[in-house]
């Protein structure tokens, strides 16, 4: 049963992301560095797509977009359409969403405590240590 994950992207952050796909565009240097959110989104998808055991041409193949592209996209290489956001996030099981900046520290807080209760096990019941003679 594949759980649906959520890749969450603050209004904020989508409009930086958009403002600096618009300004690329104009702009003629191609030695600049990628914009910070443009790499996070990379890293999560890259994470996100390894921790589903998935090659970038496995990607490719449920996306319909080539290798290179996911390879670039996860990379921080090349402006991210929108399109290509979700056609990847849903290839992945993951729900594209946008939320409040104020409501991110919120959302990263639940996802540490889901994350330690996955990795931490703890037992329906324990035994004291004298009935462990019994």
């Amino acid at each position: 049963m594949c759980k649906t994950r959520s890749l969450p992207l603050t209004c904020e952050a989508l409009f930086d992301i958009l403002l600096y796909m618009k300004w690329s565009d104009q702009s003629s240097n191609t030695d600049q560095a990628p914009h910070p959110k443009l790499v996070a989104i990379g890293d999560q998808l890259k994470a996100a797509r390894e921790a589903k055991g998935l090659s970038q041409r496995a990607l490719g193949t449920r996306t319909g977009l080539p290798q290179s592209h996911i390879s670039q996209i996860e990379n921080a290489a090349i402006d991210l359409r929108i399109t290509s956001l979700v056609t990847i996030t849903h290839a992945l099981d993951l729900e594209l969403t946008l939320i409040s900046r104020r409501l991110v520290s919120v959302l990263e807080g639940m996802q540490r405590q889901s994350s330690q209760s996955q990795t931490k096990q703890i037992p329906a019941y324990q035994l004291d240590e004298e009935d462990d003679d019994a």
